[in-house]
């Protein structure tokens, strides 16, 4: 019966990350203090306002999904069907998030034809330092940045130019996961039980 527990377990492991999807990060979509959205401008999630298109992201991961405010700006158009084109593109994502922590890492992945994307990203209010990442091994991550701290809220633009004459830029899809890091509980209270027994082997010592 024990072996039987143990090889249930261990079977109950591996379907869990056999299941689990890769963030552009180096988490698991879905895990702890994480976010994950995704756009690809699909019938239903764009909507035409003055100056450009309101774009609500078809994936959502987030513990405030309706604060995500994403604006594509003329004059890009939308053909109706998984892109937006136009000679400049300037997609602006406002994303909240997690509060607290010692800092935050964002990644983009953005899909694009026809222009050399630039990506920036400013958090919403607050002094805060932006250290630019590149993407980890194997990523699809376009563009990264560690924020110091954390901050609960941030504004990402997302910029498409095409210069001279050709074909229009597209933008065909955006996929943007966050991970807002805090110290390890663990990890604190095994460098508090390290001291401890330091200062006792040093009084045995004496």
């Amino acid at each position: 019966m024990k072996r039987f527990s143990v090889v249930l377990a261990v079977c109950l492991c591996a379907t869990t990350s056999a299941l689990a999807v890769p963030s552009l990060g180096s988490w698991e979509e879905g895990a702890p203090r994480s976010t994950h959205q995704y756009w690809d401008f699909t019938p239903g999630y764009v909507t035409p306002i003055p100056g450009g298109w309101e774009v609500r992201p078809e994936d959502v991961f987030n513990p405030h999904p309706d604060g995500i405010a994403g604006q594509l700006n003329s004059p890009a158009e939308w053909d109706g069907q998984t892109l937006m084109s136009g000679s400049i593109i300037a997609m602006d994502v406002k994303i909240p998030n997690y509060s607290g922590g010692a800092y935050k890492d964002v990644w983009v992945d953005v899909g694009s034809t026809g222009g050399e994307m630039s990506a920036s990203v400013v958090a919403r209010e607050g002094s805060f330092r932006y250290v630019p990442l590149e993407p980890p091994q194997g990523s699809d991550a376009d563009f990264g940045w560690r924020i110091y701290p954390n901050p609960d809220w941030e504004d990402i633009l997302l910029v498409t130019i095409v210069s001279g004459a050709g074909a229009p830029a597209t933008l065909d899809w955006v996929h943007i996961d966050t991970m807002c890091v805090v110290p390890v509980p663990g990890a604190v209270a095994l460098a508090g039980i390290g001291v401890a027994l330091l200062g006792w082997i040093r009084r045995r010592a004496l």
